[in-house]
């Protein structure tokens, strides 16, 4: 983590008044994560300068501030899982009472979060001049900017909604992961506007951070979370989130993300 990502971050802890998002006794380093999770993806790459869908320095600055803050999110769904299991008010919320359980904790744990933490590094591995470059590689991610004119950026006008994130598993358009970054993207709040925002949160739409849809987008990624438990998208708001059945909820990248910025918003006591 950068000093500047640190600092910020205990700045955002002290400022709402949090005691618990990096206390994480028994939580696997990242290390031990990467053992389990042979899946884990080997190589970040960007699009290279002056390429279609490259990322510009100022872009490639935040993605790498977004990567750190979403290993951030994920570390505190680590620490409320270990510290609460599933008994806390956050797991009840966002997972249901059907899924709690040990099998179903021990999945979440491993799959949607130490997964990340382990799997997600900003671009760091080179540049690419096209996304299929070096042929198959289910194990690269390619970060790419494209504008909004790209099919999977341009606006809905009729919802009147703009994409902020597309991922693309390998092998379903390219040979590589693709993880496209739309101009929202670069937009979104920072964290701590957007802890602030979950804190005094009542209905409505929530003004969600880059590295929320970081995480969002991780769950979509086989090569992170592996093929059995890649989630869809069934549902965005609060509301809708907390509407779907059992199963659906296991299966909805905005719901590991919501689970992430509730515990770090409010830490769950530990299980006794």
């Amino acid at each position: 983590m950068t000093p500047s990502v640190r600092v910020a971050t205990l700045v955002t802890l002290l400022m709402l008044n949090f005691r618990h998002a990096f206390a994480a006794p028994g939580v696997p380093s990242v290390g031990q994560s990467a053992r389990i999770h042979e899946r884990a993806l080997t190589s970040w790459v960007l699009k290279g300068y002056g390429t279609e869908s490259s990322c510009t320095q100022q872009q490639i600055d935040q993605i790498d501030s977004a990567v750190e803050y979403a290993r951030i999110l994920a570390k505190a769904a680590l620490t409320a899982l270990e510290d609460a299991g599933t008994s806390s008010p956050a797991y009840r919320r966002w997972f249901g009472d059907a899924n709690a359980n040990e099998d179903t904790l021990a999945s979440i744990k491993a799959n949607n979060y130490e997964a990340v933490l382990s799997g997600l590094r900003a671009p760091e591995s080179g540049t690419v001049k096209d996304e299929d470059e070096g042929g198959l590689d289910p194990s690269r991610l390619v970060f790419s900017c494209p504008d909004q004119t790209h099919p999977v950026c341009e606006p809905n006008r009729y919802a009147g909604t703009e994409p902020i994130a597309g991922m693309l598993n390998a092998g379903e358009v390219y040979k590589t992961n693709v993880l496209r970054l739309c101009p929202p993207f670069f937009r979104q709040v920072s964290q701590l506007q957007m802890l602030v925002n979950w804190r005094d949160w009542k209905e409505g739409d929530l003004a969600t951070s880059a590295d929320f849809a970081l995480l969002h987008e991780m769950q979509h990624l086989d090569a992170i979370v592996g093929k059995p438990n890649r989630c869809a998208d069934h549902a965005y708001s609060v509301a809708d989130c907390e509407q779907l059945s059992a199963d659906e909820k296991l299966k909805n990248a905005q719901t590991f993300a919501y689970f992430a910025l509730d515990v770090l918003v409010n830490p769950p006591s530990q299980a006794k």
